[in-house]
């Protein structure tokens, strides 16, 4: 039985710009549980109206989150 590490939630910036080298202030704050991305390789998550904006949160509620576990 193999044991395998994963986290129970991934935190997306997205940010204003359009590359990683070129970016402004962050737009959004997603925080998606892992149901929703465990086995999974990869996930691609768009910062414009998308699937992923119920999991949008403002930057106090990660605080609050965070402090809260």
């Amino acid at each position: 039985m193999q044991e395998k590490e994963s986290a129970d939630f991934l935190v997306c910036y997205c940010y204003s710009g359009y590359d990683t080298d070129n970016f402004g202030d962050v737009e959004k704050i997603l925080l998606i549980p892992k149901e929703f991305f465990k086995n999974m390789q990869s996930i691609s998550v768009s910062c414009t109206n998308s699937k992923w904006d119920d999991f949008e949160v403002t930057a106090e509620d990660l605080v609050d989150f965070f402090d809260g576990i």
